[in-house]
């Protein structure tokens, strides 16, 4: 990473919740790209995969789910060192499904920007630096 920002890429078809994040994690020093649906996270995502360090997917989202994305994502060579942090506010087996095809952590919805800057620290610490 060196000197640069690092990059996340957040999809959630929630643009309130994406302005959230973003938001946060501009503030925290991280450059932020938003996504509104599986199908443009995915396209974004193997358009720039050597300039994105985490992505943060909403597990119910039109076109390709998140699941769906972080499958794909961990298929490809090309994309599959990028940690994926799930959100989601469904039930115990939708966490279990994205942390099966990939997922390095999730966080459940409603949660506060407080948590979500905790868990993007950590996954970049284990995952990102741990790469470099």
């Amino acid at each position: 990473m060196g000197t640069r920002a690092p990059t996340i890429l957040i999809a959630d078809d929630d643009k309130d919740l994406v302005h959230l994040m973003a938001s946060a994690l501009t503030r925290a020093g991280h450059e932020v790209l938003a996504c509104y649906d599986g199908e443009e996270a995915l396209m974004v995502i193997q358009e720039r995969a050597n300039h994105i360090d985490l992505v943060i997917l909403d597990v119910l989202m039109p076109k390709l789910d998140g699941v769906e994305v972080a499958q794909r994502l961990k298929n490809d060579p090309a994309t599959s060192r990028i940690p994926i942090l799930l959100c989601t506010g469904q039930g115990e087996e939708t966490i279990v499904k994205g942390l099966d095809v990939g997922g390095v952590d999730y966080i459940t919805k409603p949660f506060s920007t407080r948590q979500l800057l905790v868990r993007v620290g950590v996954a970049l610490q284990r995952f990102v630096r741990a790469d470099h």
